[in-house]
């Protein structure tokens, strides 16, 4: 079994396809992240930013990954994740950044720094997946 199908079996952990919300203000990497995701999850639905992607939350469609930059255009990948918490959600976290010191200490989502393969952002999606997976039972 090659590595990408390894993550593929990995990213889908039940009988649905997963939805993913993808939030980056660089076009380019958002089209990377939406083509490469597609393929192993059922939905991908990105953002620009954070007020986009809070209509997006606000909107109650459940999202089993949310894949955010940490530098956007409109505020910081980290204060989304401090929105989310504010109104209860649980959906797993993956903040992504080519600058290193952007990863807030203490925090309880995941770091990925860019650049990064498609395998290690699969990885890292089925990591935080299976994590709420578990705390769930």
């Amino acid at each position: 079994m090659n590595a990408a199908k390894g993550s593929r079996a990995k990213a889908r952990t039940s009988s649905h396809r997963e939805n993913v919300l993808v939030i980056d203000d660089d076009p380019y990497m958002r089209m990377f992240l939406s083509r490469g995701l597609d393929q192993w999850f059922g939905e991908v639905k990105v953002a620009a930013g954070l007020s986009e992607a809070k209509v997006l939350l606000s909107a109650g469609e459940h999202y089993e990954a949310i894949v955010c930059d940490y530098h956007l255009a409109d505020g910081r990948g980290s204060d989304l994740y401090q929105w989310i918490i504010e109104r209860g959600l649980s959906t797993p976290f993956l903040l992504i950044s080519g600058d290193i010191t952007s990863k807030p200490h203490g925090a309880s989502f995941r770091f990925l720094k860019k650049p990064f393969a498609l395998k290690e952002l699969l990885d890292a999606l089925s990591d935080i997946i299976h994590s709420r997976q578990k705390t769930r039972r």
